[in-house]
């Protein structure tokens, strides 16, 4: 009995896309492989040897997942010892910021006191142009009499 492709993906529960890489990939599945009217068609055989071959994929992705879960356990088991360098890091990095706090807050301190000494150097500076502005103003005035002689 002949299976198009999407029945084969069916059967299979696989997407057409992995029957249709499983195609190309396989040789063997070559001589298993009929062509109708531009669709292609799997013999029985054809998707036994599809079926073999998603095994024989899922067994090896079985094998490398339990592979990775061995080393990182034994990676982690080796690296027990330095959870307390990991630990004094920690804590050298906290004492760190402590001191970089108390800088940024003295730092803090003398930029407020600089703003204020500004502030109070521009109220002196536009007191010191009010007198010299009034002491114009004396200078120019002139007594009444001249106003009227002159």
């Amino acid at each position: 009995m002949l299976y198009s492709v999407l029945e084969a993906s069916k059967l299979l529960n696989v997407t057409r896309k992995t029957i249709y890489d499983k195609i190309n990939v396989l040789k063997e599945i070559k001589t298993e492989v009929k062509t109708k009217n531009n669709i292609k068609y799997l013999t029985e055989q054809g998707i036994s040897l599809i079926r073999l071959s998603l095994t024989k994929q899922n067994d090896y992705t079985e094998s490398n997942e339990n592979l990775n879960d061995n080393l990182c356990d034994s990676y982690i088991k080796s690296d027990s010892p330095s959870y307390t360098d990991i630990h004094n890091l920690i804590e050298t990095l906290k004492n760190e910021l402590i001191v970089k706090n108390k800088q940024i807050e003295s730092l803090t301190d003398a930029l407020s006191h600089s703003q204020k000494l500004n502030e109070n150097n521009q109220v002196l500076l536009q007191q010191s142009h009010q007198k010299v502005f009034l002491l114009e103003q004396k200078k120019e005035e002139k007594p009444w009499w001249k106003k009227i002689f002159s």
